[in-house]
């Protein structure tokens, strides 16, 4: 009685109890020396573990059923506590063991000859594949389960192999095939007046297609119907679960008004059935729909909710997880310190329970709060906490835990890059990119990729302003950043359109075009600033926006489009303004002014100071040779400082003519962009990117110069 006591609290989500009741039937079976129950109350309470998601304790109680049943050669039960095993590994992110138990529960039951037991073992795996994004494969085995359950003519499981297959064909972006499979089986449901099979198609199935198909009109007339039958029926159990995804379809759709009015009916009916963790799950996803609609108390109230509930259940991680929304949430507000004092409760809990993975995960949070902090980043205590995390992941060599340090190793790579520790970056970046490669995380690996690209910038930057002549050497290797950037960039690029990430997908273009700035490619990168502006403004970021229009302006500079970057210009300056950003728009003012033709700003050094400062030589400690022209400077001189820069950019002694376009004389796209670094750096004037392309003969480059020191 007390292990189906035991059975029935994990079946009813109450995860504490069920550890007890099965604790305590351990102790009766060993009473009465019966090993074989004593194996089934110790897979209770990996059951419960489960519920409780804490996948440690029950894989270690997997592990000693395991050993109970093989030394009684139970088979079945061996079985048994192999699919447990699996679900455990797969909680915990471990693909590849999950599989393998599942697979040898498969052998197990096939030697028995359970095929029940074996069609549902088989759609086990063929699900497990689905999630390590192998659809071919799971096709090839849920067409097994299918047979199988048609021959011992189990309804539910059909449907289940039904299910899994769908989301195999979706998967494999065969939407269309997929919906037709799911129509089929609900015209067969419906003939066959089985309402429960109509009710999963309707609910579940059908709604996951249309979503795939982004048609949430469809996905809610569907969830609607499904709902309108069970009402019907009277099974509120199923009810409570489909008013909980039509809330969620809701919140896709931003009307959070109908979702929380329907989240509400699913909150009153998992309270009546005393269901802490879906009611807590309810109040979770609230909280983000109202966070996203500026509703600041009423998202931290239902974290809260969340927070207790999940407490009240014993869901562990659940409950830490509401605990880093809450402090998100905070944060938003201001309360940095009340966040990061939950952040660090949560961190030493999990260090009480001997919980690595979370206090890995509330170091990084920490990080996250210090490094996004509206009072100011701390990149020295966010680097700490970062660091932390990386530690605690790297002593348990979880391979659980790859995603987790593909983040923290990701977060590390922001911080070093405004720290201006680039080289640490770079490292950082590289083995977060083969992380996020080996776990398919696409997401992760397109922008860290992005991210790479900004690191071989920075880089290129720094040591076209150090080199003080282009040697071959020293041309190879800035030739080498800019193909790595070029790489990246274009990589970042590719796996954003393949995988359809549209938010990402905008920061890629907007990176790549900065790199095709870099090489003088004014086409190629007009046209991806321009394509990364729009999605930004279709995604509401108009910082971003205004950012790409300025990298669409310094393109059509590059390929003599002044008109368009005049109006690029003009519309960002428009954006920053609209945004209180001072300094954006002062920035674009400025290069408006420089590429209309207007007087340039001030430099930094007045140049009357930086003339008086090179007549006085030695006295005024400024070297000759290094120090700035003066005011209103002579043609002569400006010539002799653009020769100078100029045969020091291409290593040739052979003076061009004055009206030779610079680039067909030796100044490649690489060489140009030291040209200009180190004229700006002789002259302390503020020239634009596209200086050779804006002005490509020796004449023009000496008359601009001159008009400038005139500012």
């Amino acid at each position: 009685m007390t292990q189906q006591l035991a059975e029935i609290a994990v079946r009813l989500g109450k995860p504490s109890e069920a550890v007890e009741l099965a604790a305590a039937t351990y102790s009766l079976f060993g009473e009465a020396e019966d090993p074989r129950m004593q194996g089934e109350a110790t897979l209770t309470q990996a059951r419960a573990w489960l519920g409780s998601e804490k996948q440690k304790e029950a894989k270690a109680a997997c592990q000693s059923a395991i050993e109970t049943f093989r030394r009684l050669d139970d088979r079945k039960g061996l079985a048994s506590a192999m699919h447990v095993l699996s679900s455990a590994e797969l909680a915990s992110g471990s693909y590849d063991q999950a599989l393998a138990a599942a697979n040898e529960a498969v052998d197990l039951l096939r030697k028995l000859e359970l095929t029940r037991e074996l069609a549902y073992e088989l759609e086990w795996v063929a699900y497990l594949r689905t999630q390590s994004h192998s659809p071919a494969e799971a096709l090839q085995v849920i067409k097994e389960a299918e047979r199988l359950f048609a021959s011992v003519d189990c309804i539910k499981g059909q449907h289940l192999a039904m299910h899994t297959e769908v989301d195999a064909h979706l998967l494999k972006g065969n939407a269309e095939f997929a919906m037709r499979l799911a129509r089929r089986a609900l015209k067969s449901c419906q003939d066959a007046q089985n309402w429960q099979g109509e009710v999963a198609l309707l609910g579940d199935t059908m709604v996951q297609v249309n979503v795939a198909k982004e048609d949430l009109v469809a996905a809610v007339n569907d969830s609607e119907a499904a709902v309108e039958i069970c009402q019907t029926r009277g099974d509120d159990t199923r009810l409570a679960q489909l008013y909980d995804n039509l809330s969620t379809l809701h919140i896709m759709q931003q009307r959070h008004d109908r979702a929380s009015e329907i989240a509400e009916k699913a909150i009153d009916l998992y309270g009546s059935m005393h269901d802490a963790r879906r009611e807590a799950a309810v109040h979770y996803r609230l909280s983000g729909s109202s966070q996203q609609h500026g509703l600041a108390d009423e998202a931290l109230s239902r974290a809260a909710r969340a927070k207790e509930l999940f407490g009240d259940a014993g869901c562990y991680v659940s409950e830490t997880m509401a605990i880093l929304l809450q402090c998100s949430l905070l944060q938003a507000q201001g309360r940095v310190d009340g966040a990061d004092d939950m952040l660090m409760d949560s961190a030493l809990r999990a260090q009480e329970l001997e919980d690595p993975r979370t206090e890995a995960l509330t170091c990084l949070h920490r990080a996250i709060l210090h490094l996004t902090s509206p009072a100011g980043a701390n990149l020295n205590l966010a680097l700490e906490c970062a660091q932390s995390a990386e530690s605690i992941l790297r002593a348990v060599e979880d391979p659980s835990s790859r995603s987790l340090l593909a983040d923290t190793l990701h977060t590390q790579t922001v911080i070093r890059l405004h720290r201006e520790e680039v080289e640490e970056a770079q490292v950082a970046a590289h083995e977060a990119q083969l992380l996020f490669q080996r776990i398919g995380d696409h997401a992760g690996e397109v922008d860290i990729l992005r991210m790479l690209a900004c690191v071989d910038l920075e880089i290129l930057s720094r040591e076209v302003s150090q080199v003080t002549d282009l040697a071959p050497q020293n041309r190879r290797r800035l030739g080498r950043l800019q193909d790595s950037a070029l790489r990246n960039a274009s990589r970042s690029v590719t796996l954003a359109r393949k995988n359809n990430l549209g938010a990402l997908l905008a920061s890629a273009l907007h990176v790549f075009a900065q790199v095709h700035n870099s090489r003088g490619a004014g086409e190629e990168a007009h046209a991806a600033a321009q394509e990364a502006a729009k999605l930004f403004q279709d995604q509401g970021e108009s910082q971003n926006e205004a950012d790409a229009l300025i990298v669409s302006a310094d393109a059509c500079l590059i390929k003599r489009d002044q008109r368009s970057a005049v109006q690029a210009l003009k519309r960002a300056s428009q954006l920053f303004t609209d945004l209180g950003d001072t300094v954006g728009a002062a920035r674009a003012e400025e290069m408006l002014r420089n590429y209309s033709g207007a007087p340039a700003a001030k430099t930094q050094l007045s140049l009357a100071d930086a003339a008086s400062a090179a007549e006085k030589g030695a006295e005024a400690g400024v070297e000759s040779e290094t120090s700035v022209v003066r005011k209103g400077m002579e043609a002569e001189v400006a010539k002799a400082i653009v020769l100078e820069v100029f045969m020091q950019a291409i290593g040739d002694e052979e003076e061009p003519a004055a009206d030779d376009p610079l680039m067909d004389v030796g100044l490649d796209s690489l060489a140009s962009i030291g040209f200009r670094e180190t004229l700006a750096t002789r002259t302390k004037l503020n020239l634009p990117s596209s200086l050779v392309f804006d002005y490509p003969t020796m004449h023009l480059v000496v008359e601009h110069l001159v008009e400038l020191s005139q500012g």
